[in-house]
Formats: structure tokens, sequence, C-alpha cells
């Protein structure tokens, strides 16, 4: 685990942030918790958090059965309370069910080690 652990925090409309973990404050019994995404109508609600592995890829699942893989490399970090940037475009009343970690494409490693051969 690198010493700068991130989070990744995903909405049901598409927007996602990375977050660096330590902006997080510790709460206890009875806390009044947290703000991890500014949520507005334009955002929907939180969909998932997954930790951030510069070497995979987040896949999301939407509503209509589409499943879109983006790099982590791809997403901005931004701060706690911030909405974040558009991480998934979705059409219509679609909305993101589901993220998950994966491991990057065999074909995409192997031109990147070509490439750094070179």
């Amino acid at each position: 685990m690198c010493a700068e652990q991130q989070h990744l925090i995903v909405s049901e409309k598409g927007l996602g942030k990375r977050t660096e973990a330590k902006e997080y404050r510790e709460q206890k019994r009875a806390g009044t918790g947290v703000i991890a995404m500014k949520l507005t109508k334009r955002t929907g609600d939180i969909v998932g958090v997954v930790s951030v592995e510069e070497d995979k890829d987040l896949m999301s699942l939407t509503s209509a059965g589409k499943m879109i893989r983006v790099d982590m490399k791809s997403i901005r970090k931004a701060g706690r309370n911030t909405s974040g940037v558009k991480v998934v475009t979705l059409d219509g009343d679609d909305k993101v069910v589901s993220i998950a970690k994966c491991p990057k494409d065999k074909e995409e490693n192997l031109e990147e080690e070509s490439e750094s051969n070179e």
C-alpha cells in the first residue's frame, strides 16, 4: 500500500473524483458524519467507493446493462466537498448502479511494455 492512499467515489449520474484518505477525519460514536461528495440533482446519490490502485481500471455497470471501463489514472483528484468530474457518459435516464476495480487489459499492458522497450 502506498503512503498516499486515495478513494474513488462515483455517483449514479456518472460523476466521480479521487480524494486522498487523509482528508477524512476519524469518527467516533454519535459523530455528525463527514461529507464525502457534494450531492445535487446533477450528481444523484453515491453508488460506491473503491480504493485507488494505479495499475487497475474502474468498471462501471449501468441500469441499461452497459459496462464501461475507465483508467483510474485518468480521473482527476478533487477535494472532499466537491461534486467531481464526469467519469461515465450516460444516455437519457440511465444510471450507474455498480462499480468495481478490475485488472487492465493484457493487450494494453503489452502495448505499454513494447513502447517502453523501444
